[in-house]
């Protein structure tokens, strides 16, 4: 639809209308009473005019019935793309959810990863230093392989085999 109003992006303001309808108005009079000299010819010409009267009034009540009309088109769309909006947001709320729901599992699944690696870790630790410090990392190993099968036991896993220590 092309824009009616200026490219500022204003309507004219009701005043502007009123005051150029006016001047319209006041020019007719003096023309009429300048230029028609007796009432009978200033009627002759007034009438000229009431079928042109008749068919503005027929053309702003057509006007009016199209406006409402287009009005009534235009809520209805708005009706209908805010449903498409709220079918929308409650889609992405829920693929939020699905999302948190899967990072929280796989924090879960890394903290056991990196738990696995520390007891993996130590495991090789005391392999290497069977002779020396043995007690020491046999029982830091113990107690992580206890923490580590509690954890895991939470998260509805399981350690297949238990390592045997020492």
């Amino acid at each position: 639809m092309p824009h009616v109003f200026p490219p500022t992006g204003r309507a004219p303001s009701l005043r502007a209308l009123l005051a150029a309808v006016g001047c319209v108005w006041v020019v007719s009079i003096v023309g009429i009473v300048a230029f028609l000299p007796d009432w009978a010819t200033r009627a002759q010409f007034g009438d000229m005019f009431g079928a042109v009267n008749a068919l503005f009034s027929g053309f702003a009540f057509a006007i009016l019935i199209l406006a409402l009309w287009l009005q009534r088109q235009e809520l209805s769309l708005q009706r209908e793309e805010l449903q498409h909006t709220r079918e929308e947001l409650r889609r992405t709320a829920d693929a939020q959810e699905a999302t948190l729901a899967v990072l929280r599992e796989q924090v879960a699944l890394l903290t056991v990863s990196s738990q696995v690696s520390a007891l993996a870790a130590l495991l090789e630790a005391h392999q290497r230093t069977k002779h020396k410090d043995a007690d020491a990392v046999g029982f830091k190993l113990e107690r992580m392989e206890r923490d580590l099968d509690t954890r895991l036991t939470a998260l509805g896993l399981s350690i297949g085999a238990k390592h045997p220590v020492g």
